[in-house]
């Protein structure tokens, strides 16, 4: 049962004639970290904010066991946290692999914040990046950022989650934006005013399987041209192995769509990836 959420909304002239009433009180909050010294100052700034709903995990285990017992409306994880799996638990979240939590806003904080790590916090689809050491004033500004002025989500082939991303990339210049749901703002705010969680789900897995289906003809040109008496390509193993793993994801994510009459195509695809030997 999901408990309800506190807040309220009162007039205001500067945001859209509304501004939002905050209580932090009863937001689920999960603190993912396995340096107690981080999750303490992280759990005092937090309490000062006025959160008492607080949950902190040292373990992978503990935070899986968190986020499919009840609903989590706001993350703190360490990019560190087991070595970085927990960059892959936020991406399976993202990918409504775990919990049927896919919008919870993520907070990441970062030790090193190095290129690398950076890029793979990002490519998990978390919605903030905090450097540590934490400080109340950080805290306080990405919570304002998150209730205010969260970022909508985008669907590529390999990525799912808020639109982050520079517009270098050139298959993410035709990628339409998604309006979430924001459970922060709903618990903390009261806000009914957002879309629909089955039908922003519904989209977001209708572009996952158009997304594939590019990702598959993309691949398959180079598959193909590779065994045509072309170029040879290096990389062809790497090829029909993510071919193989496009054809299994957009098989499953076809039956509820418009495309499940594909799905034996997907089988085809997906078993000829396999069979293939180079």
């Amino acid at each position: 049962m999901v408990r309800q959420p506190r807040g309220g909304v009162a007039k205001d002239s500067q945001n859209k004639g509304m501004t939002m009433r905050v209580d932090f009180r009863d937001v689920p909050t999960v603190i993912a970290d396995e340096s107690s010294a981080t999750g303490q100052s992280l759990h005092r700034i937090l309490d000062q904010l006025g959160f008492r709903a607080l949950d902190h995990v040292e373990t992978m285990d503990a935070l899986r066991s968190r986020i499919t017992r009840s609903e989590v409306a706001l993350l703190i994880a360490n990019a560190a946290m087991a070595g970085g799996d927990i960059l892959k638990l936020i991406r399976a979240v993202r990918r409504n692999e775990m919990g049927g939590q896919p919008f919870v806003p993520v907070i990441t904080l970062i030790g090193q914040p190095d290129a690398s790590t950076t890029r793979s916090i990002i490519d998990s689809g978390s919605d903030l990046i905090f450097a540590l050491p934490i400080s109340h004033g950080r805290v306080e500004t990405g919570l304002k950022t998150l209730l205010a002025g969260r970022k909508p989500f985008v669907v590529t082939s390999d990525y799912v989650g808020p639109d982050r991303r520079s517009g270098a990339r050139g298959d993410w210049q035709e990628v339409p934006l998604i309006e979430v749901p924001n459970p922060l703002r709903r618990w903390a705010t009261g806000s009914i005013d957002e879309p629909s969680a089955k039908k922003v789900l519904e989209a977001i897995n209708l572009q996952r399987v158009q997304r594939q289906a590019v990702q598959i003809l993309y691949l398959a040109d180079l598959i193909v041209a590779h065994f045509s008496g072309g170029e040879s390509d290096g990389k062809v193993r790497s090829h029909l192995k993510s071919l193989q793993t496009a054809a299994t994801e957009a098989n499953g994510l076809a039956v509820g769509t418009k495309y499940r009459n594909q799905v034996v195509l997907c089988e085809l695809v997906g078993t000829a990836a396999r069979d293939i030997e180079i």
